[in-house]
């Protein structure tokens, strides 16, 4: 059984859809109030994630990644990390603009690229505290979830509202499938290597 170091979980969507207040109620929630009055701008936090069954800290980096932009070397960066950490994704829109759910569908490419590569992604629907009507009910979300083959989970970064648990929930099943899937690759890759007998 693999036991990773680091891991990587990258929160996608399309613009303003909370994707850094959602990083940061995960890894400092004291800041939120002050990220948009400083204009505070990070690509990634790291965190220290404390797995059962594991004596030391994962070193977790959260990363932000708008996919209204080319996505191909999104697509090959998180498969190269794949080889050797586990990896994660988070895809998230904005319960009150049905549009923040279009550079999903822009981009199937992405989830038939997760799927081959067994990297495990969800679906998130923010801002579901805000007081503008809805778009997206949770029904929808559940729906537009389901197209993909993933759950689906309403959150809030303002309240905190499931952000930790759904965050950590995917963390350990990332971490999960990686230790095995990777203990396989290792065994077949061994296998490989054993000369083969002829007689």
């Amino acid at each position: 059984m693999l036991n990773p170091k680091q891991m990587y979980v990258f929160i996608i969507g399309g613009s303003y859809v909370g994707k850094l207040y959602l990083i940061y109620r995960y890894t400092d929630p004291e800041i939120i109030p002050h990220v948009h009055h400083h204009r505070i701008k990070i690509d990634f936090r790291t965190v220290d994630y404390k797995f059962d069954g594991m004596g030391e800290d994962i070193k977790t980096r959260i990363f932000r990644v708008n996919i209204q932009h080319p996505t191909k070397h999104f697509l090959s960066r998180i498969i190269k990390l794949h080889e050797s950490f586990p990896v994660a994704v988070l895809c998230a829109f904005d319960v009150t603009r049905k549009s923040s759910c279009q550079p999903f569908l822009a981009h199937p490419e992405i989830f038939k690229q997760l799927n081959l590569f067994k990297i495990p992604f969800m679906f998130i629907g923010t801002k579901c505290d805000s007081s503008m009507p809805h778009e997206m009910s949770k029904q929808d979300g559940e729906l537009f979830a389901e197209s993909f083959g993933s759950q689906y989970t309403e959150t809030s970064a303002l309240t905190g509202l499931n952000v930790k648990m759904i965050i950590d929930e995917i963390i350990k099943s990332s971490i999960t499938s990686w230790r095995y899937t990777g203990e396989d690759e290792v065994i077949v890759e061994e296998k490989r290597k054993e000369p083969s007998k002829c007689w």
